[in-house]
């Protein structure tokens, strides 16, 4: 079935919104202008800012709370509480903790800074983020200067990028980096979700993360049983091992 598009958090379309005359809007919290619209027109809207672990539960809870799904709503935190508790009894002995660089969408100069949500993903994966000195939390652009002082061990491409490994290992100024010396390059997968983004799904960005810099505490057929346990759980959809 074809849904409607009524655009995105960067192009949202007011007008196509309203026209549906939804039950309920969320919105994230830049588009604060456009909910006061909606709201004015006697729609229920609410707006969200999950760049944290934190904010993306605060919101799995407010939302549920809106829709009337508390009790479904209770059942994925738990699920988050419970696989971050395994998480950190299994990093919390680790004295390896590499430099993860996560890069932006649109180009592999631009990486999340400290208080993005990406970069929650590689602490909670027991990695340090190589740009957790730069402040803000949205995908800021960088030099090659600033990327060579970096020196990531490993570093994450998006799902959604259009670039892939190769155009990072074929980059001339950025042979000399350790990630690229030892081919640790890695495009998080992308087949059902964008993992690297605050969505319902999100704890399999760290947990896929996790078995790439820590396969001896969480080996890749344990990811792939999570993977197909979440699904089944919370989206009613049931995957193979092997997809």
């Amino acid at each position: 079935m074809e849904l409607p598009n009524v655009g995105s958090a960067k192009e949202f379309n007011l007008e196509a919104c309203i026209a549906l005359e939804p039950d309920l809007v969320i919105l994230p919290a830049h588009l604060k202008d456009s909910a006061d619209i909606i709201s004015e027109l006697g729609i229920p809207v609410i707006l969200v800012s999950p760049e944290g672990q934190d904010e993306l539960l605060e919101m799995i809870t407010l939302i549920g709370n809106a829709a009337g799904v508390n009790e479904r709503a209770e059942r994925l935190l738990a699920y988050y509480r419970d696989k971050r508790t395994a998480v950190e009894e299994m990093t919390s002995g680790l004295t390896d903790r590499p430099v993860v660089y996560i890069c932006g969408v649109g180009s592999y100069l631009t990486t999340a800074p400290k208080d993005m949500y990406q970069s929650s993903l590689i602490n909670i994966a027991g990695g340090q983020n190589a740009a957790s000195d730069i402040e803000g939390d949205g995908r800021t652009p960088i030099s090659y200067e600033q990327f060579l002082v970096m020196d990531p061990e490993v570093i994450i491409i998006p799902p959604e990028a259009g670039y892939d490994s190769e155009d990072i290992h074929d980059d001339v100024q950025l042979a000399s980096l350790t990630a690229v010396r030892n081919n640790a390059i890695y495009r998080m997968p992308g087949d059902y979700e964008a993992w690297d983004s605050p969505v319902p799904s999100g704890i399999l960005g760290s947990l896929w993360l996790l078995h790439i810099l820590h396969d001896d505490v969480y080996s890749p057929e344990a990811f792939r049983d999570d993977v197909t346990e979440f699904y089944n759980e919370f989206y009613g959809i049931r995957i193979s091992n092997e997809e």
